[in-house]
């Protein structure tokens, strides 16, 4: 199994429920699911408003998870931070008839939401999830040899996730550390992709001035988390469902990026900024941080909606 030394943990398990066991009972709602392979739990992911799979080991230490929504055949352990092989794979026997469909569509449509079957999540999360599911399941029906509408529409859903994401991110210091940390990985990312393909020069000076200000905000996220809250690490890779954004971005058509790299810069940045905007009044020191990034991240989302309309520059 890799280098992890947990092999030993892993049990041929019986999954609990038929969905995050947390999101059933309180109505909430997930991305994807997680099988704990030491007891069956089944948990959210940590695209999820509350990230029941990583919950579940902070309190069991139990360190390897399976991808299981749909199962994808690879393994994690939280303790040394890497794939691993796993002997055999659990069928899920709870997927949504919604996201068996998305299942089977083409180009990475696993990155979409997942509804539960029970319980009914709040009327925001359950319109917003909702949407996402028929779009990307409008976009399955076209053919497989036009794969942009179905990326288009996984683009459009991970806006709505990110936005009611964001809302529950800034509720604790770890949240907010992982929904900035995050969002400025992706920015560098995507950045770095316009400043090689787009030959908008207006778009490639946006894409220099987020690569640098989303590099500084990284930097002083880490030397903040550092100083005050040193138990919470500071991301380091992308989540799922950005890195399902930026597979979109290389994936784009040359005639059509720079429509793609903007639309997803406005949702990326709307996102951001209703995290630093809720968490700017916390009681933490890291409000403080937010607050200083808001004004940056308002003036890349308005030159980008600027740049999208056609507006001349100021």
């Amino acid at each position: 199994m890799s280098n992890c030394g947990h092999g030993t943990t892993v049990n041929r398990v019986t999954p609990g429920s038929k969905g995050c066991q947390e999101c059933l009972e309180t109505g909430g709602w997930w991305v994807h699911l997680r099988l704990c392979r030491s007891c069956g739990h089944v948990g959210c992911c940590d695209d999820s408003p509350s990230r029941h799979a990583t919950a579940h080991f902070r309190a069991t230490h139990h360190p390897i998870i399976e991808g299981y929504d749909p199962p994808e055949g690879w393994g994690w352990c939280f303790v040394d931070e890497e794939f691993v092989d796993l002997p055999d794979r659990r069928r899920n026997w709870g997927r949504s008839r919604a996201s068996s469909e998305l299942a089977r569509g083409n180009r990475g449509l696993h990155r979409s939401v997942s509804r539960p079957q029970y319980g009914g999540p709040p009327m925001l999360r359950l319109l917003l999830a909702g949407a996402a599911c028929t779009m990307l399941l409008a976009a399955c029906n076209q053919p497989e040899t036009a794969p942009e509408p179905v990326d288009k529409a996984q683009d459009m859903a991970s806006a709505a996730v990110g936005q009611a994401s964001a809302v529950a991110d800034a509720t604790t210091v770890t949240g907010y550390a992982t929904g900035t940390g995050t969002g400025d990985l992706y920015e560098i990312q995507s950045a770095q992709i316009a400043i090689e393909q787009s030959k908008n020069d207006r778009l490639q000076r946006l894409a220099k001035a987020i690569l640098t200000e989303h590099t500084a905000s990284n930097t002083a996220l880490r030397a903040a988390l550092n100083q005050v809250a040193p138990d919470t690490p500071a991301p380091t890779t992308l989540d799922e469902r950005r890195q399902g954004l930026i597979d979109n971005l290389r994936s784009a058509a040359p005639a059509n990026f720079d429509t793609t790299w903007l639309d997803q810069q406005i949702a990326a940045h709307r996102e951001a900024l209703a995290l630093q905007r809720a968490f700017a009044n916390q009681d933490s020191p890291l409000a403080a941080h937010a607050r200083a990034e808001i004004p940056k991240i308002e003036a890349h989302l308005r030159e980008a909606e600027a740049i999208k309309a056609g507006q001349p520059a100021n």
